[in-house]
């Protein structure tokens, strides 16, 4: 690459551009630790020629892997070898690189002068430079890496590799020789003897600081070999190079330089005191990634191993270490740093050496400093010194742990140093590693200085300790001492203080069971020397004294005096191991915690011991040893036995290390009554007195044949008093209701028992007293109940009592009721007999089975069953569940019998819980004889709960059926869909009904073809029931209701065949309760033909749901074509299988609506054949979804046509898909006999990691797969993979959107034979079509023709004979290694590939393994577009089209090398002549891909390429509108298009118009008269707009080519644009009336525009903002509206930043804006370390959203190209534009940042009203790897646009108006009638009161009294505007009438009814009356003139043929009008 080019290295999540001697050169390497691994891929060492650069290991403190050492220079004499050495630390292989011609890059012939054939430590070799690239300076470059990939690739990026790049300079031969050897000598912390060997009478000599450029050093021309340098900077680098001057000066005749030679200078000696170092100031920094060591140490101090990986050595350290119980918790202030010697990696020891010291100030030095050694495998502390840095010699060490704890105090040690007191004084850290981790060293707060004259007492020991004494003793040089003593962790001062002449002292009067903290003071003052320091805490701990107890607590071993061994018993034992298989568990496996446990196996013998701390017994006491014991099966509650050869034992040793056999005092064995409950064992200590310890011992000689786990708790001795304890408590004969109590005759006057219910409190019990004997018979005792057991020795008047005994009683033979079990009393988890303590048997009862098992609380089986059981609620709470972790049958729990017969309304009560996703049924079945069951009583379904701690459901079940018998209840589990499905009961018993219950157990009994029994159960005397066909509306008329059924049975007749019925019951006592429905099915009169519905209009051929009229095909089959409409949609998994009938003539086909399954399979084809599914849309897009139809069990001629199929899209497994053709339903990827010709056409498949997964098998494949003219989209992977299938037609189809953006495959067809792809769209990348062992053995043929695919053709291993014709394939846009244009690989033949068009992108165009002659490739179009190579074809690498022809003759002699011109990225149509008329016609290929004919008309050659074309003399298209944007309107704006040249003429005039809808002018007119050559585009301004007033604009392009031969690109519709007005719009304010207090104005909302209100327009404050303003009416109604800026805003994703990964190609992002704003800039997170530099990238999307586009560059503009300094992981690094993107209302954006992020999982979308993030991505290196889990790692700043800063005036005007009433004409018509009129009134509203109770409005009006009299008339005027009223009165005296008796004689009845009433009415004399019936909208429907009439009249009407609702009935009798409602019902 050449000057000034920039290359982007498309790394493994790494990005960087570097620049050296004005080249780039690519960067490989990581960020992060994982790149460069410390003893396996480091570059340590090294040495070229004279340069050397050792010991550098990985590249710390960043390891990015890749290091940039270019400042330091090597040297090489051109044309002579330059000898090397590279060094690793581990065994890497090796390659190096030297840019011998300067141009940026490594690539060109013989730059690589190593490859290392095999790993090794070092590389030797040497390498010369070619005189011919003359002198000159360029880089080389040295790679050490795990593996031998990608050896020869300078760029690449191995896993675990270091790249180092170094200054090369190229020197001339001298015409002397150069000097040899240069060295360095004598050095001291500020100069040097440098040395080489003598070649010349003269020298010149460069030298500098390391890394300096030669020509910029300091020069000395020497004239012997060597000299000397002084003034040096003490501990620093230099490097110096040496040449031999032949000519006395002239650098014409002088030798080549060698060199550099480093040196280091030495440190400045300490000799100032005193002297501290406490690790807490510069330059010591802790290790911030600690497995690393990136810590930093002074550089005077010197540690071994220097920073190896995973070594024990020596860092800096701040706060706790790496590992739990271990080290400090903080340093010796609490706040800085420490040494530490971290012990969680290596072994051996490490060193820390101090500087150097010169001591000869000091008399005596003397050295002090803090250590803190916790860990109970902790190693030692060795202090060693020296005086020449050599020799070392120990001086004193500290062994073994000395704190207890992380947070114990540290503890300060002194060291003489006066016999190492010289000039060159060092001394170190030793820290030798213990048994394990658990042994971290540290140390702080070093001090040296003159040793005090009165000094700390040493060697402080504690010995004679007794549980209340103890002797301590130190070493001292005075007479006079004090040490103070007071529970660890007093303060001191408040201690106990002893004044002492003795250095060895005995202490008395301790507690026992405690530990002490000493202080010591050495008083010297007698010797006018003062007093020491105070030196302490030492900790001793007194004995165990009784009465104590351990009760295990949280760790095992309780403290560090207690241990473990192994070893049998014997006399004496010899222990074995410093280990055991004692373990820290929870009593009975509840838990953790708080007991100790030995888990007993099948497969090992046991001799296991854990022993106490020293107990001190004393003399003259009379103690016990106890334990509590208990006995469980493994890993669960329930009861196991001990074998005859385990026992455990509790050992006496006196001495404290010897424990014999004949001292065991306390013995468990399998005749002791150990139980799962847990009891007490005890023995006497009588014989024992003084110090002892206890040794607690189990052992077992051969292994058991049963797993079992024993626990022992509460450890202790205690007081045993005169009166003797009951020992060996036991139950026996334990039967329903009685058992024996006994125990251990004590010898005592009398024994007494108490007992009571598990958990009584004592003294509440039943006591049993005065017993002499040491047994007791215990009898009406409750069935399967937990009691305790007291019992107590008397002695008189003393007492000593044991317990309690936990007893179970057992099984009766009938359970008698009431009854009741909550679960409690079981134990284990599956019963080893089938059968729980409490009676109740599982099956079956295995652990590896669907099984109900018992559970304790809490339950933690994730997203699935409770967490509490119902009864407590609490932890330890049981309750039953299935383990639905294993398949199988009913798991079946059964209780009983149950005599149910004293019962009257038995019913059964329970609990139950069903969470879980794979939740199962739950049936409850009875029996009288276990036998027969009843499975029709109740049952559930489904997931019931949502979540763990929902409540828990009760069912009540009637149990009438059985009432005076004696039955069994089974609850039945049966397995859901997957593991997720354990289903729980609690709580279950057996009584009275507890009141009114609905009917339960709905039933249809003695079904026939037209009859049923419906059976139900209940306990009221009667029932109604309502009946009828399935889907019938309750209270419709459309069933059947029967009242009053006596009992619980009801026999229907006369019913159809075939068809569904449902019902429900009620019950009187709860009259609003139905049941039901329960649906049932008639039997079959004959099979099914013809046309039936789904959810239709019921009746005899419709459904009520789908899966039932899939049954009524399965049961009654069918005699002809049948079709099944589905009307709307139907939710659920729908199974189809053998139907019988079915053929190919009578086929089946479902048609209709949408089929929903959110969970998983909707439709599920089980050996289904002949079935048509047309139009039917299938939805199963849950995340768990596996497939939404699944087919299998050899399922045949099945249709899917017009349909839409829905598998996942959101984290869609990958084993899922949307169609599956696969043997196994929890993956759409397993073999088997699932299903042939299937056919699936004009369809929408969309989701799933597979659009269409067909998997057949080898003995049976899958046959006759067709897929055409449908439509894939959202796969994640593949559209349509097939596997073991035969003949394959995929024909038409179009396959894109690929969620897997680097891995997507069109069509993927393995072990596949006679396949034919055809014609299809396909845009994947990397790979289109993908073909392997295709045809194997050579049977079968293979077509892949007219494909038109934005992709590769990979013709995989194993392939054989195939034609590829007419083919696109163009994987030009890709950048991974596979976008080939076409792939063949190795092991395929006879392959024919011709008239395609093959272009590659990072892949070759051509990449072929195989050899075989039988391939042949002519006729097509080759390009490649980023890759360096043209084709491999037989292995080898052919550079372009021409060397390849010339390579064979026989092959492409007709191929064309070039890129067709495509009409757009992703449509592959061709419209240049490159691939017209130049291809093959003997292929036979007679159609293109839209069908078009081959040739094309007017051509007698076909076309190369899927698309048969004539390249158009004359053609331009309109691609896109450029401007406007949305934003601001504005009076003139321009409108600019985008035009291609498609034509081969010049492109000179084009008139182009444009429509403009929204805005002014309403069309534009323009004709282009540049000149743009074929395929060429151009902007045009063709004019511009007004859209100043804002709002919406609409434009449509035309354009207008003279000749132009292709109109389908001649229009283009624009987006719709959203304009803000240039000034404010405003609402027209309405009137506001003179009366009111407040007026309001509005402003025109906008989207994302703030208004302002102004009270002068020359304000800038507003006294407002918003959309309206409301302000008091006075002095002014005006106001002016302006715009107001809403200021800069900022969008990130909640947390941010909170990048928790590194991924280097940075993060896309998909904008939207809801204000006008512009984009100013981004704040990212980097993974860059803080001051680092930092390179981003800023492009925009051509499109408005990335997706599709992440790895195509072409669809993306370069914006800004910005070098920044990082703020660092978890802070904001600002990214400012120089150029703000344009962001105005609605526009969306792809932005894409490109630099090193730091990123993590976001909540997208996120929104702030001003913006929204809709989606993000982020990429593992720039333009490639898309990695969608962590999708964001950017904010996005925004700044307000406003247009304009116009105000306009708003005025609210008043209305003064008030309302008049004036009466201006009232007359009188007849009797009875008046006129009114209003005339002369303002107002808007006119009202009349009449005064008899009627009124009427408008301003004319008139009114009919039905009494005479005198009535006063009342207008009400209204003006609405402002709610003023005014009224006027007039009065009528003379209305005078008969009173109408038709009003008071009209009846109408019934009132309301069913449509037939009467009319019943009084006529006075002789009138015409008429009748008269409107409905409510005033529309008469009836009418009936009765003519004249009298008296009593009744006429019959009915209006049932009408519609419900209500009616008015209306009279009319001469004059008088009456009416009445009526209500039809």
């Amino acid at each position: 690459m050449k000057n000034g080019l920039r290359l982007a290295l498309l790394a493994c999540g790494f990005f960087l551009s570097i620049t050296i001697s004005a080249q780039s050169y690519c960067v490989p390497g990581g960020i992060g630790f994982q790149w460069c691994n410390q003893g396996v891929s480091d570059i340590d060492d090294v040495t070229i020629g004279a340069f050397s650069d050792l010991n550098s290991g990985c590249n710390f403190p960043n390891n990015l892997g890749y290091v940039d050492l270019t400042s330091q220079t090597i040297y090489a004499q051109m044309g002579a070898p330059t000898s090397y050495t590279l060094g690793s630390t581990g065994s890497p292989h090796w390659a190096m690189w030297i840019d011998y011609n300067g141009d940026g890059d490594f690539t060109d012939a013989g730059e690589q002068v190593l490859q290392s054939a095999s790993a090794s430590s070092t590389a030797t070799g040497s390498f010369i430079v070619p005189t011919s690239v003359g002198i000159s300076t360029t880089r080389i470059r040295i790679r050490a890496q795990s593996g031998s990939g990608n050896l020869t690739d300078p760029c690449a990026i191995p896993f675990n590799n270091e790249v180092q790049d170094y200054t090369i300079v190229f020197t001339s031969a001298g015409s002397c020789s150069s000097p040899t050897n240069p060295t360095s000598a004598s050095i001291t912390s500020n100069s040097a003897v440098l040395n080489w060997d003598s070649v010349g009478t003269q020298y010149n000599i460069e030298w500098g600081a390391l890394g300096f450029v030669p020509g910029s050093g300091t020069t000395l021309n020497p004239i012997v070999n060597t000299t000397s340098l002084s003034g040096l900077t003490p501990n620093t680098y230099y490097s110096f190079y040496v040449q031999n001057d032949c000519s006395a000066g002239s650098s014409a005749d002088s030798s080549s330089w060698v060199g550099p030679h480093t040196f280091l200078t030495g440190c400045v000696e300490v000799a100032t005191y005193p002297y501290t170092e406490n690790f807490d100031d510069s330059p010591w920094a802790p290790n911030p990634l600690y497995y690393y060591n990136q810590d930093t140490i002074d550089a005077c101090w010197n540690r071994f191993p220097v920073q190896p990986a995973y070594a024990y050595q020596w860092l800096v350290n701040l706060g706790p270490t790496a590992t739990n119980n271990t080290g400090p918790s903080t340093d010796k202030s609490g706040t800085g740093n420490y040494l530490l010697a971290e012990a969680n990696t290596g072994n051996g020891a490490g060193y820390m050496t101090s500087p150097i010291f010169n001591m000869t100030a000091l008399t005596s030095p003397w050295m002090s400093f803090y250590y803190h050694m916790y860990g109970s495998q902790m190693g030692i502390l060795t202090i060693e010194a020296s005086t020449d840095g050599i020799t070392w010699t120990p001086v004193d060490s500290i062994v073994g742990q000395q704190q207890s704890s992380s947070t114990d105090a540290w503890k300060i040690h002194f060291v003489d140093l006066a016999f190492f007191k010289s000039t060159s004084t060092q001394f170190r850290f030793k820290g030798t590693k213990g048994a394990g981790s658990y042994s971290d060293i540290a140390v702080d707060n070093i001090k040296i200085e003159e040793a005090p004259t009165c000094q700390p007492v040493t060697a402080v020991a504690f010995t004679n300790v007794t549980g209340t004494s103890l002797t301590t003793s130190f070493n001292g040089s005075s007479n006079v001492y004090k040490f103070e003593y007071g529970l660890t962790g007093f303060t001191q001062g408040t201690g106990t203080v002893v004044t002492t002449t003795s250095s060895s002292n005995a202490i008395t009067g301790l507690t026992g069971t405690s530990c002490y903290d000493f202080y010591y003071q050495q008083d010297c003052s007698a010797s006018g020397d003062g007093y020491s320091i105070w030196v302490g805490p030492y900790t001793v701990c007194t004995y165990i004294t009784p009465d104590w107890e351990e009760d295990f607590g949280v760790d095992f071993l309780p403290s560090e005096e207690w241990y473990e061994v192994k070893g049998a018993i014997a006399n004496p034992t010899v222990f074995t191991s410093t280990y055991s298989s004692w373990t820290e568990d929870g009593w009975l496996n509840n838990g953790f915690y708080f007991s100790a446990k030995i888990s007993m196996n099948t497969y090992s013998t046991h001799q296991e011991w854990f022993v106490t701390p020293f107990i001190d017994l004393e003399t003259g006491n009379n103690y016990e040893v106890y334990f509590d014991a208990a006995l469980t099966a493994t890993s669960l509650q329930g009861a196991s036995v001990l074998q005859a050869d385990d026992t455990l034992r509790v050992v006496v040793s006196t001495d404290g290390v010897t424990f014999n056999d004949s001292n065991t005092v306390l013995k468990v064995h399998q005749g002791s009554n150990i139980d799962n409950y847990g009891r007490e064992f005890s023995a006497s200590l009588a014989n024992y007195n003084g110090v002892v310890k206890l040794g607690v011992y189990f052992g077992s000689t051969v292994a058991n044949t049963v797993s079992a786990d024993l626990f022992l708790d509460n450890l202790g001795i205690r007081s045993v008093g005169t009166c003797g304890k009951p020992t060996n408590l036991i139950a026996t004969n334990v039967a329903a209701t009685s058992l024996n109590v006994g125990w251990d005759n004590t010898g005592a006057t009398t024994y007494s028992v108490e007992y009571g219910l598990h958990g009584f409190t004592v003294g509440s019990g039943t006591t049993i007293s005065g017993l002499t004997t040491n047994s007791l018979l215990v009898s009406n005792l409750t069935s399967t109940t937990e009691y305790d057991f007291y019992v107590t020795s008397v002695c008189g008047t003393t007492f000593n009592g044991a317990g309690p005994m936990t007893v179970l009683t057992g099984c009766p033979n009938i359970f008698a009721t009431p009854y009741s079990t909550d679960f409690e009393v079981i134990a284990g988890i599956t019963p080893p007999t089938g059968t729980f303590e409490n009676c109740w048997s599982a099956y079956p009862a295995i652990s590896n089975a669907f099984h109900w098992r018992g559970q304790a609380a809490p339950n933690t089986a994730y997203q699935n069953g409770p967490q509490f059981d119902n009864t407590t609620g609490i932890a330890g709470g049981k309750f039953v569940r299935v383990e639905a972790s294993y398949t199988g049958s009913d798991a079946e729990l059964v209780g009983g019998p149950f005599d149910i017969s004293n019962l009257t309304q038995p019913t059964l009560q329970f609990y139950y819980y069903m969470y879980g996703t794979n939740m199962g049924d739950l049936h409850v079945d009875i029996s009288t004889d276990m036998v027969n069951w009843d499975n029709s009583l109740v049952s559930f379904s489904g997931e019931l709960q949502t979540g763990k701690t929902d409540p828990w459901e009760l069912s009540e079940v009637i149990l009438s059926k059985y009432v005076n018998d004696t039955i069994y209840v089974r609850f039945r589990g049966v397995y859901g869909t997957g593991s997720r499905g354990d289903m729980a009961i609690d709580d279950v018993s057996i009584g009275e009904a507890s009141g009114c219950l609905a009917p339960q157990s709905l039933s249809a009994l003695n079904v026939t073809t037209n009859s049923a029994d419906l059976n139900w159960a209940t306990y009221e005397a009667n029932s109604t029931i309502e009946w009828g066909p399935c889907g019938f509306t309750q209270g419709s008329g459309t069933g059947t209701t029967v009242y009053g059924v006596a009992g619980t049975t009801l026999s229907l007749t006369g019913l159809s065949q075939a068809s569904c019925y449902e019902y429900y019951v009620k019950d009187t006592c709860l009259n609003n309760s139905w049941s039901g429905p329960f649906s049932f099915n008639t039997s079959c009169v004959g099979p099914m033909n013809g046309l039936f519905t789904v959810g239709g209009t019921p009746g005899a051929t419709n459904f009520n749901d789908l899966n039932e009229a899939i049954n009524t095909l399965e049961n009654c089959g069918v005699s002809g074509p049948v079709t099944i409409d589905i009307v709307g949609s139907d939710t659920g998994s729908f199974r189809v299988s053998v139907i019988p009938g079915i053929s190919a003539a009578n086929t089946v086909t479902f048609s209709g609506d949408t089929l929903f399954n959110y969970g998983n399979v909707v439709l599920e084809l089980d050996g289904a054949e002949y079935l048509i599914f047309d139009g039917l849309t299938f939805i199963s897009n849950s995340a768990a979804s596996i497939m939404a139809v699944w087919i299998h069990n050899g399922t045949h001629h099945i249709t899917f046509d017009n349909c839409a199929i829905l598998g996942p899209v959101t984290n869609a497994l990958s084993n899922s898909a949307a169609i599956g053709v696969s043997f196994l339903p929890t993956t759409s990827t397993s073999e088997g006999d699932n299903g042939h010709d299937i056919t699936i056409k004009n369809s929408r498949i969309i989701g799933g990691a597979r659009g269409v997964s067909f998997y057949g098998s080898t003995a049976v494949p899958g046959v006759n797969l067709t897929v055409e003219n449908s439509v894939f989209d959202a796969q994640v992977t593949y559209a349509i993979y097939t596997r073991r299938a035969d003949t394959i037609n995929v024909i038409g189809n179009t396959m894109s959107g690929f969620l897997s953006t680097y891995s997507g495959y069109g069509v993927y067809a393995t072990n596949t034979k006679n396949v034919n792809i055809v014609k299809n769209a396909i845009l994947a990348n990397p790979i289109g079509i993908y073909v392997s062992y295709m045809n194997e053995n050579g049977s079968g043929h293979t077509t892949i023709a007219n494909n038109m695919v934005k992709g590769s053709l990979n013709l995989g291993y194993n392939s054989f004979d195939a034609d590829v014709f007419h083919n696109t394939f163009n994987a030009g846009d890709f950048t991974s290694f596979s976008s080939y244009g076409v792939q063949i690989a190795s092991n395929s033949t006879d392959m024919d590939l011709r008239n395609n068009i093959f272009i590659g992108g990072s892949g070759r165009a051509v990449d072929n393994f195989s050899a075989d002659s039988t391939i042949h490739l002519d006729y097509n179009i080759y390009e490649v577009v980023t890759s360096t190579d043209f084709v491999r074809f037989d292995g080898v690498n052919r550079t372009d089209l021409a060397a390849w022809q010339l390579a064979d003759a026989n092959m492409n002699q007709s191929s064309i090398q070039g890129i067709p011109k495509f009409v757009g990225v992703d449509d592959l149509h061709v419209y240049d002549a490159l691939a017209n008329d130049v291809g093959d016609n003997s292929v036979g290929i007679v159609e293109d891909i839209d069908g078009d004919t081959r040739p094309a008309v007017g051509s007698t050659t076909v076309d190369i390429g899927a698309d048969e074309y004539t390249p158009a003399l004359n053609d331009a298209g309109v691609l896109a509108f450029l401007e406007p944007n949305n934003g601001c309107g504005d009076s003139s704006m321009t409108v600019k298009l985008v035009i291609q040249n498609f034509g081969s003429n010049a492109l000179t005039s084009l008139p182009l118009d444009v429509n403009v809808t929204g805005a002014t002018p309403s069309a534009l007119s323009f004709t282009y008269t540049g000149g743009i050559q074929l395929g060429d585009i151009d902007t045009v301004d063709v004019g511009s707009i007004n859209t100043f007033a804002g709002g919406n604009v609409d434009l449509m392009a035309y354009a207008t080519l003279l000749n132009d031969e292709d109109h389908s690109n001649d229009s283009l519709t624009s987006e719709t644009y959203v304009f803000t007005a240039g000034v404010p719009q405003f609402v027209q304010p309405d009137t506001v009336c003179s009366n009111e207090t407040t007026g309001t104005l509005a402003a025109v909302p906008s989207n994302g525009i703030l208004h302002g209100w102004y009270a002068n327009a020359t304000d800038t404050v507003p006294v407002a903002t918003g959309d309206s303003l409301t302000f008091p009416l006075g002095a002014t109604n005006d106001y002016y509206l302006g715009y107001i800026s809403q200021g800069d805003d900022s969008l990130a994703y909640p947390g941010f930043p909170a990048g928790l990964n590194t991924r280097s190609g940075g993060v896309m992002m998909d904008i939207k804006s809801t204000s006008n704003s512009n984009i100013y800039g981004f704040n990212v997170e980097s993974s860059i370390i803080s001051g680092l530099p930092l390179n981003v990238d800023v492009y925009v999307g051509l499109a408005p959203s990335f997706v599709g586009n992440e790895t195509t560059p072409s669809k993306w503009v370069l914006l800004e190209s910005l070098s920044l300094t990082s703020a660092g992981p978890g802070s904001k690094t600002d990214v400012i534009l120089s150029n703000p993107i344009p962001f105005s209302l609605g526009k969306e954006v792809a932005v894409y940042l490109d630099y090193s992020a730091n990123t993590t999982v976001a909540t997208l979308p996120v929104n702030n009203g001003k913006m929204e993030i809709l989606r993000g991505v982020t990429l593992w290196s720039s333009f490639a790897s898309v990695n969608t889990s962590n999708n964001s790692s950017a904010e996005v700043l925004i700044e307000d646009v406003i247009c304009g800063d116009t105000k306009v005036l708003v005025s609210l005007p008043v209305n003064n108006d008030t309302a008049v009433a004036v009466i201006a004409n009232a007359t009188t018509v007849g009797m009875y009638t008046i006129n009114v009129d209003a005339a002369g009134s303002k107002g808007h509203l006119f009202d009349w009161n009449f005064g008899d109770g009627n009124v009427g409005a408008g301003m004319t009006t008139s009114h009919t009294y039905t009494n005479g009299g005198q009535y006063e008339v009342q207008l009400i005027v209204t003006d609405t505007t402002c709610g003023s009223t005014d009224t006027s009165s007039y009065t009528f005296s003379n209305i005078s009438i008969e009173e109408s008796i038709l009003n008071t004689s009209l009846n109408v009845y019934p009132n309301p009814n069913n449509g037939e009433f009467r009319i019943d009415f009084d006529v006075e004399g002789l009138r015409n009356v008429e009748i008269s019936i409107s409905d409510i909208a005033g529309k008469i429907i009836y009418t009936n003139d009765l003519g004249k009439v009298s008296g009593t009249q009744r006429e019959k009407v009915n209006l049932s043929d009408y519609a419900q609702g209500m009616y008015i009935v209306q009279l009319k009798s001469d004059d008088v009008v009456v009416s009445r409602k009526v209500s039809v019902q």
